[in-house]
């Protein structure tokens, strides 16, 4: 939900109220702000900021699962490239191959050393389909853990980015033991001897479950997490039944893990 200057923005239905606002801020945008086009300007501006803290704040259940999978939304990648220093990528699981939809690496985070691990659903089409969209086979959970415990040898904090809508329920991942990988994951992590941070930065569906064993949680605006995505055979709950019977569950809601911090929705994925 926010503009992106001289790049062409997917706006959904509740949205619509800003695509005007945000074709007359990219037609002055390099205007002097000297001048009666940049004070204008301001102004859009201004009131662009109004209308999406209005809307934010009367999301329905399903708006929120809409917005959480925004296809402007920043993927893993953009993040690591913003607030990253020296991002050496790390890649396979030393057993059967290497999986594009989970991205592990050594970085520089404000001035810390960390491992960084996230769920990557891609940017463009291309990139999507090679990423699985977000949605992790068993070498991905396998890469991540053999990433983890190489953080714990050196005694560098692990911090991971979630951003999908579950594991991949392909016939060739269960083949080749994504529960058990799952579950593995998890018991090794509640082990794990260096510290885990968790931010969660779109959805935070069930596969992503196996990177919340934390010893922290944050998260965005408008980001949605549950044990299960809110499609059935293809369809979507109504939203009452969504909202009240599938425990997904937004960051004003959520029990189950306490955020430490929530953080303002992010800007739109770069071009």
């Amino acid at each position: 939900m926010a503009a992106r200057d001289g790049a062409a923005s997917a706006y959904l239905d509740f949205e619509r109220a800003l695509e005007p606002l945000d074709s007359e801020i990219t037609r002055l945008a390099g205007a002097s702000p000297a001048s009666r086009d940049g004070e204008r300007l301001r102004r859009l501006r201004a009131e662009r900021r109004r209308v999406q803290q209005e809307l934010l704040a009367r999301l329905t259940p399903w708006e929120r699962v809409q917005l959480s999978r925004h296809p402007d939304r920043p993927a893993m990648l953009d993040y690591v490239g913003v607030l990253c220093r020296d991002f050496v990528e790390l890649h396979g699981d030393r057993r059967f191959g290497d999986d594009r939809a989970i991205q592990c690496g050594l970085a520089r985070l404000g001035g810390h050393k960390v491992m960084l691990i996230g769920t990557h659903k891609g940017r463009d089409t291309k990139e999507k389909v090679a990423c699985s969209f977000g949605l992790a086979h068993p070498e991905g959970y396998r890469k991540a853990l053999r990433c983890m415990k190489l953080a714990e040898k050196f005694g560098i904090p692990v911090v991971t980015l979630i951003d999908t809508a579950g594991a991949y329920p392909g016939i060739g991942a269960e083949e080749r033991g994504q529960a058990e990988t799952i579950a593995v994951n998890l018991m090794e992590m509640s082990r794990l001897k260096t510290p885990i941070v968790s931010i969660v930065t779109g959805e935070g569906g069930s596969g992503g479950g196996v990177f919340r064993v934390v010893n922290g949680q944050l998260s965005l605006e408008a980001i949605v997490q549950g044990a299960g995505g809110p499609e059935v055979d293809g369809k979507p709950y109504s939203e009452e039944i969504y909202h009240n019977q599938t425990g997904l569950v937004g960051v004003d809601e959520d029990v189950l893990h306490p955020m430490l911090a929530q953080f303002p929705q992010p800007k739109s994925s770069p071009k």
